[in-house]
């Protein structure tokens, strides 16, 4: 009788004091006996550690200490001396959903293991204003060459062990589309399963994210990577126009500060009942 799978949960924290124990709580809580956790953080001063340190007796690994970023977090979780079999990857403001979902991911897991690779579920994404999303949807090869976009929140993605031994670890040199790049390694080589019935987590919008310096440096190293893996040419005009979005954004961020840029935005996306918007809210 094959072995029930075991999950790994990996937190990459900073100065996180204030959501923590709500994503660790949502740890403990689920009914799968199976899992496994492990909290790299970078070196935080605001009481995280001390949290941290509350929970120790459910966390398998925990380090915090000055690190090069996300990825290299990440790293040093897929690095470390803990036995697993799959692997999830949260930031220390995002909980899983309920208190069934790594239940409902070993089930899935087990059955589907080793043709697929990697297991994807649904995201409920809470914006900085309130409003709710939930994002998740069938992926295929072809529609993430013409447009590089993930499937569902990075969040809700499952990794199996040997995606890693196969293809290696995230490129700590990126700040922000690691996990793009080295999903664009193996997504012509692997299979993967959608779960559209599992909403696995939710991402609290907010942080490095909302800020106008990370959509463009994200637009930067998104376009590096395309070129890196052929698929530049694809984009076409509607790339350049994302990019002349976000150096508008950029430049209002820089004169006048983040006070009036979202004001801006909200102005607008008002004046169009809330739909997307033409110039800013790319």
């Amino acid at each position: 009788m094959t072995k029930p799978p075991t999950i790994l949960l990996v937190v990459a924290t900073y100065n996180c004091a204030a959501t923590l124990a709500r994503c660790l709580d949502s740890f403990v809580a689920q009914d799968y006996p199976h899992k496994k956790l492990a909290v790299i953080d970078g070196g935080s001063d605001d009481g995280t550690v001390e949290i941290i340190k509350k929970y120790e007796k459910h966390i398998d690994y925990w380090v915090s200490e000055p690190d090069k970023g996300i990825y290299d977090a990440w790293n040093k979780a897929l690095t470390a001396p803990i036995e697993w079999d799959w692997v999830q990857f949260m930031g220390g403001d995002d909980h899983y959903y309920d208190g069934q979902v790594l239940g409902a991911i070993a089930s899935c897991a087990k059955e589907r293991s080793p043709r697929y690779k990697m297991l994807y579920a649904k995201t409920k994404m809470i914006h900085i204003s309130g409003v709710e999303k939930i994002l998740g949807k069938e992926w295929n090869v072809e529609a993430c060459k013409k447009k590089p976009a993930f499937p569902s929140g990075q969040v809700s993605f499952f990794y199996a062990k040997n995606i890693f031994e196969k293809y290696g670890f995230f490129d700590s040199k990126l700040q922000i589309a690691g996990d793009m790049e080295h999903f664009f390694r193996y997504m012509e080589h692997e299979r993967f399963w959608y779960m559209p019935n599992i909403i696995s987590t939710v991402h609290h919008e907010g942080g490095i994210s909302t800020s106008p310096v990370y959509d463009w440096m994200h637009w930067k190293e998104k376009n590096r990577i395309l070129r890196r893996y052929g698929y530049g040419s694809s984009q076409g005009i509607s790339n350049y126009y994302i990019a002349l979005v976000r150096l508008i954004k950029l430049g209002i961020y820089k004169c006048s500060g983040e006070r009036v840029l979202l004001g801006l935005v909200s102005r607008i996306r008002c004046f169009t009942g809330g739909r997307k918007m033409k110039l800013l809210s790319k």
